[in-house]
């Protein structure tokens, strides 16, 4: 699906918090997600979003 036309949410909730592996426990965003994100294109953010996705699932955060 092209989605450059459209915008990507928020996906940050500011309760940052990060573990072993540098992942926000907020978000599921990894540290350099976080600090690129704004220099990303709704393209890679929707790529993110997709990540994130599959890390809340139970026994899969740590998998990408």
């Amino acid at each position: 699906m092209e989605t450059e036309n459209i915008k990507a949410p928020k996906v940050c909730i500011n309760k940052c918090k990060y573990d072993e592996f540098d992942l926000c426990s907020g978000c599921y965003r990894t540290k350099k997600e976080i600090v690129d994100w704004i220099d990303y294109t709704e393209n890679q953010k929707f790529e993110v979003i997709e990540k994130i996705k599959i890390r809340r699932l139970p026994g899969k955060k740590y998998t990408l």
